[in-house]
C-alpha cells in the first residue's frame, strides 16, 4: 500500500546550539571531566569531526592523567558514539593504519587509546605512526609510501589530515 509522503511529518530540525547542548549533556553524564571548559572542548571537538572539510587545520584532543582508571578510555568510548566514522584503537601496525585512512568508505576519526605507546616514554618503534598522526592536523600534508603489484613498485602519497583522520582515499596505498 503506497504511503502519501506529503502526509508524513517532517523530522524536527535542531538548532546547532541544541545539538551541542545535547552532545555536552551526554559527555557530562558518562565522563567525569575536570571542569566545564573540558566538557565544552570535547563537545566542540566531536561536532568538528562532522565539518572537517570546512577547515584547513584541525585540533587534536587528548585525555591525560597519570592515574590508571581515571576515565580516559571511557571518554574515547563515548566520543566513539559521536564522531564521524570512529576507529577506536589501542595498538595498530603502520600498514593497518595507512590502509584504514585510505578506506574507500571514507576516512576514519582515529580515537587512539594508550597513545603514550606512540608518543610517550613507553614509545618504541612507532616512527611511521607518529609521522602520520603528527602531519594529520592540516590539509595537504602527505606521507609517502611504495606499494607493490605484480613486482612493480608504485609511489603513493597518503594525505593524513583530520583530527586523527585522513580525507583523500584515492591517494593512499591499497591492498595489492
Amino acid at each position: 500500500m503506497p504511503t502519501d509522503l506529503h502526509a508524513l511529518a517532517p523530522a524536527p530540525v535542531l538548532a546547532g546550539a541544541q545539538v551541542l547542548d545535547d552532545i555536552r549533556a551526554l559527555l557530562a553524564r558518562f565522563v567525569a571531566f575536570p571542569d566545564e571548559h573540558s566538557i565544552n572542548a570535547a563537545a566542540l571537538w566531536a561536532a568538528h569531526t562532522h565539518a572537517l572539510e570546512a577547515f584547513d587545520t584541525s585540533p587534536r584532543i587528548a585525555f591525560l592523567s597519570p592515574e590508571p582508571g581515571s576515565g580516559k578510555t571511557r571518554a574515547l568510548e563515548i566520543l566513539e558514539l559521536l564522531v564521524v566514522r570512529p576507529l577506536l584503537t589501542v595498538n595498530v601496525t603502520p600498514a593497518y593504519l595507512f590502509r584504514k585512512v585510505s578506506d574507500e568508505a571514507g576516512p576514519p576519526t582515529i580515537l587512539y587509546d594508550e597513545i603514550d605507546t606512540v608518543f610517550g616514554p613507553k614509545a618504541k618503534d612507532n616512527e611511521d605512526i607518529r609521522g602520520m598522526l603528527n602531519s594529520g592536523y592540516r590539509k595537504g600534508a602527505t606521507a609517502g609510501r611504495c606499494t607493490f603489484r605484480a613486482r612493480t613498485s608504485r609511489r603513493r602519497s597518503c594525505r593524513p589530515t583530520r583530527p586523527w583522520r585522513s580525507p583523500d582515499s584515492t591517494t593512499c596505498p591499497t591492498r595489492s
